[in-house]
């Protein structure tokens, strides 16, 4: 980011149409460092970028299952019910959505029964992207039925 030859030392004010061109610029460049960050990290990514309650958070399994992720190609993950599978699916899903974006990006989404992906996944992607935070994502929050579909995600390469 630089500036245009006729102010690089000069007094002449700055229009306020070039400050706010440079404020933008600026803002995105420091969002995308971020997001490299969170890249390799999605457990950072879970902790940082998402609106949580007092007391709440990823438990140490969860953040541990998230660490995997970039050191394994391959993660699986068995419980019982109500152990927070789904909601770590979310997570993963909005970790590689969000810090994928601007690069081709697909990220498929499967279950043994197309009534899990529709009553339990999708609803949960909704309650956790609701729940992140624009600040640290760097961007506004996901559109409901622009970007965030019933059972996708639209954002702009994926």
């Amino acid at each position: 980011m630089s500036l245009p030859p006729a102010f690089r030392n000069s007094t002449r004010p700055m229009p306020l149409s070039l400050l706010g061109h440079l404020a933008r610029e600026f803002g995105a460049q420091v969002a995308q460092a971020r997001l490299e960050r969170y890249r390799h990290d999605p457990a950072l990514f879970v902790q940082e970028c998402i609106a949580w309650k007092p007391g709440e958070g990823p438990t140490p399994y969860q953040r541990e299952i998230l660490s995997a992720l970039t050191q394994h190609r391959r993660v699986s993950v068995r419980g019982p019910h109500a152990l927070g599978k789904t909601a770590l699916a979310a997570w993963v899903v909005l970790w590689f959505a969000i810090t994928c974006d601007g690069r081709d990006w697909k990220i498929a989404t499967t279950a043994s029964a197309w009534q899990q992906l529709v009553q339990f996944l999708w609803p949960e992607i909704h309650l956790w992207a609701a729940r992140l935070r624009p600040e640290a994502i760097g961007r506004g929050a996901l559109r409901e039925g622009i970007e965030l579909l019933d059972l996708s995600l639209k954002l702009r390469t994926g």
